[in-house]
């Protein structure tokens, strides 16, 4: 399941993304390789201990791990003592082992016991994530029986984290090195826009001399991507509280101002393209998903605004951000029996609603913008799951269009950026 993952919260004031919450994200893990996940375990370790986070480790050699007390007595009533002991802190909790074994002997009877103790001491010790590399135990993340564990991948909690460690202000990278703190938030969101955004950044910083009369829509297009992640990370804090009317209508007007900002983005480098290629557009009317501007950029050699599923895309954008000064869309709570609350929104627009349902299922990406499946042609969508997914389309879109167009205006490709320091670090806590 990827990023964003719905989690359970155990009461209403349980979930740290509340405003004012000041405790910290609870985890235990539960890591059998460290291959293919060093980045995310080495933010694991850095982090895992500290005011926002805190993880039990119950990885098989972990140090300080966890550990289980062998007591018969107590086994016979149903419960194991397990205790996590390191220089900081020292917890003991009981551990309803004999409820697990009776649930995974009849839901999931090939799960070794290993895994049932780690699933037990888990809901002993109320942690709100079990992070995993274990496929026997990501395979049950779903059922209606273990739901309420969430269960989940490393880097989906390592994401969840980084929304939760903005949300509190606090935009450490790395807590193990010099390179600790960045001094102004926006600069964090700027440097994850330019890791989506390479070319675009390469031709700012490599051919502002001979070019400086387009630095302005330059840095529009990085300007607009950058608060595009910001509002996306204000989406995430209200995704991960338990949902209500008034999280809901926060989410509108987050979700409303993202379509805008994703909007100005394909707006401000289709005037690059331009002014670049020499489209002879009316600046006024320059927009990427404009029948006249892709066959302008056609006319041009730039054909990849053609492609099936970039006007799919830019279609559902459209929708959506055309919603703002038309028929509004609607917030909509579903409860389910054994699920957390969710919230999604609609336009009541029938057209509109099947096209969206339409586009979402011809492209594949039901499940990446959380389409939510009434009857037909009704289209509900999660809007964190749905602002996450059409940002990094839009930016992956925006910078392949601005190569094609720097080539074209410039005859050459930009020479390659330096890259910031903790950079990839950022892109992995930037939960996009």
């Amino acid at each position: 399941m990827p990023f964003p993952q719905q989690l359970h919260w155990r009461s209403r004031q349980a979930s740290p993304f509340h405003n004012g919450s000041d405790r910290p994200l609870r985890a235990t893990a539960y890591l059998t390789s460290t291959s293919g996940s060093e980045p995310a375990n080495q933010v694991l370790q850095e982090f895992g201990a500290g005011n926002v986070i805190d993880v039990y480790d119950g990885s098989p050699g972990a140090h300080p791990g966890i550990e289980f007390e062998r007591d018969e007595t107590r086994h016979r009533d149903g419960l194991m003592g397990a205790t996590i002991r390191d220089t900081n802190r020292r917890r003991s909790w009981l551990v309803p082992i004999g409820l697990w074994r009776t649930l995974c002997d009849h839901f999931a009877p090939s799960l070794p016991a290993r895994s049932v103790e780690l699933i037990a001491a888990h809901d002993g010790a109320e942690n709100d994530l079990l992070l995993t590399d274990d496929e026997p135990l990501l395979a049950l993340r779903n059922h209606e029986r273990f739901s309420a564990l969430n269960i989940c991948e490393l880097t989906t909690g390592i994401k969840t984290a980084g929304v939760l460690l903005r949300r509190r202000r606090d935009f450490t990278v790395s807590a193990a090195t010099q390179f600790r703190e960045v001094e102004d938030p926006i600069l964090f969101y700027r440097a994850l826009a330019i890791n989506w955004l390479p070319m675009v950044f390469r031709f700012n910083m490599g051919m502002a001399a001979a070019h400086r009369v387009h630095m302005g829509v330059v840095h529009a297009v990085i300007d607009r991507a950058t608060q595009a992640l910001v509002a996306c990370d204000a989406l995430g804090a209200e995704f991960f509280q338990t949902q209500d009317n008034h999280v809901r209508r926060r989410s509108m007007y987050h979700f409303d101002y993202l379509m805008l900002l994703c909007a100005g983005c394909c707006d401000a480098v289709a005037l690059l393209g331009n002014r670049l290629a020499g489209l002879g557009l009316n600046p006024n009317g320059c927009s990427l998903w404009r029948r006249d501007f892709r066959d302008a950029a056609r006319r041009r050699g730039i054909a990849n605004l053609d492609d099936v599923r970039t006007i799919g895309i830019l279609r559902i954008l459209t929708i959506l951000r055309n919603s703002i000064h038309g028929e509004p869309l609607l917030p909509m709570g579903l409860e389910q029996p054994g699920r957390p609350a969710r919230s999604a929104v609609y336009t009541p627009d029938a057209s509109q609603s099947a096209e969206l349902r339409r586009l979402a299922m011809e492209l594949g990406v039901a499940g990446d913008i959380g389409l939510i499946p009434p009857p037909p042609p009704m289209a509900m969508v999660e809007p964190y799951s749905t602002g996450l997914w059409l940002t990094r389309e839009v930016l992956r879109i925006v910078d392949d269009f601005a190569a094609a167009v720097v080539i074209l205006g410039c005859g050459a490709v930009p020479p390659p950026a330096v890259r910031e320091p903790g950079s990839d670090r950022i892109a992995l806590l930037g939960g996009i």
